[in-house]
Formats: C-alpha cells, structure tokens, sequence
C-alpha cells in the first residue's frame, strides 16, 4: 500500500505550439477559429490563437495516470475554473498538490493549477483520484 503525504506537490512543464494545438483540433473536432487562425482570434479580442483548456486537463491526467498516484490510478472528477486564456507559444506549469488523502478509501484530494510563463494562473481546481492497489495473481480478472 502507498502512503502519500498531505502537501507534497508534482509539477511538469509543457509549451504550447500550434502543432499541439492542431493535433488536439483533429481529436476533439474543435476547430474554432480562434483556436487556429490569428485572425479570427484576435476579431474576438485576443492577441494570439487561443489553445484548448482541455490541453491542460489531459497533461493532468497523465500526470495523475504515471506519477500520482500512478499506475492503475482512476481519476473520479475534477472540478475546474479557467481564469485566463492559454495561448499559442505559453510555456505552462502544472502542479498538483496533495490536500487529502484517505487510507480507508484509498483516494486522493488534488489541487490542481495551472500557471504561464509570466506567473498568471491560468486555471485551478481539485481532483479526486482512487488510487490503484494491484491484485495478487489469484484475484485478477482473466
């Protein structure tokens, strides 16, 4: 069994280019103007094209899926709250803070934060995640 420390914080960086934010387009099948054309973001009052907030949630859930909790983790919810827009070009930090861990429920509470290359918080949040406990042999599904 895992034991995880209330307070301690994982982070990663990540850039945002137009590559990324083409590939994400051609997942979602979002292709706002304002996502991809200059432009048409900047009609909308935005001086670059604006990337998909979504492109975070994904970087946190390879965070929560290979870090923490790791390996056959779930992640239960995530409450979030953009407060700026991301653009092409922001280099981002994430982090997620530990504030919760139950033994008895196996989960963890997450914050989780999002902030630019010029220290403007970008979106934060908390997660849920049910910490994955790998079966003995005799107990797996086959």
């Amino acid at each position: 069994m895992k034991i995880f420390s209330k307070g301690k914080i994982f982070s990663m960086q990540l850039s945002i280019d137009a590559d990324l934010v083409k590939q994400f387009c051609d997942f979602s099948g979002d292709y706002n103007p304002i996502h991809l054309d200059l432009n048409a973001a900047r009609r909308f009052g935005h001086p670059k094209p604006v990337a998909h907030g979504a492109i975070l949630i994904s970087f946190i859930s390879k965070m929560i899926g290979t870090e923490i909790p790791g390996s056959g983790a779930v992640w239960l919810s995530q409450n979030t709250k953009w407060l700026n827009p991301i653009y092409i070009d922001d280099r981002i930090k994430i982090i997620l803070k530990i504030t919760g861990y139950s033994v008895g429920a196996n989960m963890l509470t997450l914050e989780t934060i999002a902030f630019n290359q010029n220290k403007i918080k970008l979106m934060e949040g908390e997660a849920k995640v049910k910490v994955g406990e790998e079966l003995s042999p005799n107990k797996r599904f086959l």
